[in-house]
């Protein structure tokens, strides 16, 4: 008789995920400045100037709203793990030196916040940023878990495939500010 023993799911920030999201933006800095630089070799422009121009445009529509979401998601999440067990149904999210134990049945309710573009069931969008999401786990306890995409790269449905209550909310730009401001645990 062979039987498998299953260990839990354990999810932290990973070199793993932060790579996945430098991906994302080195695609398309690489697409915006190769268009940029065709358009000038087509157009006999100055190649410096379109260089530069499209370098701006690449800080100011990609760069800065992914940094700020990414660091502010990575603060959220810096101490955090989070370890599913499926075969026990528990969730155990540990935060420096606390722990939090979830049974499946006392999760209320999953929100996951995410843009239009993963709403729509893309798995990329046509800006870097708007691949962040994160989930906000709600207890009958009234207690409640802020979990990002740093942790794991799509929350849209790794908590559904748990069979865990799950309600999707699109948001234009999935600042986590807001949501942190309203837990009374900081989380």
């Amino acid at each position: 008789m062979n039987t498998m023993v299953q260990t839990p799911l354990i999810d932290r920030i990973s070199l793993r995920t932060q790579l996945y999201f430098a991906k994302e933006m080195a695609i398309r800095a690489v697409g915006v400045v190769g268009c940029m630089m065709a358009f000038a070799w087509l157009f006999h422009q100055n190649y410096l100037f379109i260089l530069e121009m499209s370098l701006m445009g690449l800080a100011v529509i990609e760069l800065i709203p992914s940094a700020i979401l990414h660091l502010e998601y990575y603060d959220c999440d810096k101490s955090k793990s989070l370890s599913v067990d499926k075969a026990a149904q528990t969730m155990t999210i540990i935060d420096e030196d606390l722990s939090h134990v979830l049974r499946f049945n006392d999760i209320d309710s999953i929100r996951v916040v995410m843009g239009q573009e993963l709403f729509d069931g893309s798995k990329r969008g046509w800006y870097s940023f708007e691949i962040y999401h994160y989930a906000v786990i709600h207890t009958k306890a009234n207690e409640k878990f802020i979990v990002t995409c740093l942790m794991m790269t799509d929350l849209r449905n790794a908590f559904r495939d748990l069979g865990l209550p799950v309600v999707w909310e699109r948001k234009r730009f999935p600042l986590l500010s807001r949501e942190r401001e309203k837990s009374s645990d900081g989380w």
